[in-house]
């Protein structure tokens, strides 16, 4: 069974909602999503505390990573940055420079691939504030 994404109009920045000491990557965050019921990772990238992009679910797949009506796992891809909480497990801006430098590349790069738009998650879900921060703003 194949679960190809049918168009790509966007890009959803999410966050791993962790701790500015906690560097995990795709094997973590896959080990968490399989818990949650996931045969993989939710998300197609993830950017690293030190700026490294390391692939999750195949670019060509289809994510488990939003619904809605219209933008929805079957017409975007998935980028996670690792971090935005605080110690007292309120959300926290705390991605590093080097991560919002490779965003910006690697939201470059998706836009020569694919004409899309980009948003954060808090911008299609009721029910978070991830990334805590307005990705228009933070265009270099």
């Amino acid at each position: 069974m194949t679960n190809l994404r049918k168009k790509t109009e966007y890009a959803v920045i999410h966050s791993s909602d962790t701790y500015a000491d906690e560097d995990i990557g795709v094997d973590e965050l896959t080990r968490l999503h399989r818990k949650d019921g996931f045969f993989k990772c939710k998300y197609h990238y993830i950017i690293l505390r030190d700026g490294i992009v390391e692939a999750g679910r195949p670019i060509q797949e289809a994510g488990s990573h939003v619904s809605g009506d219209e933008i929805n796992d079957q017409n975007s891809i998935a980028i996670c940055l690792i971090g935005g909480k605080d110690k007292n497990d309120k959300p926290f801006f705390n991605y590093t420079g080097k991560q919002m430098k490779s965003l910006n590349k690697l939201v470059s790069d998706l836009k020569e691939m694919y004409k899309l738009d980009v948003v954060g998650y808090r911008d299609v879900s009721n029910n978070s504030s991830s990334p805590y921060f307005d990705y228009s703003q933070y265009v270099i």
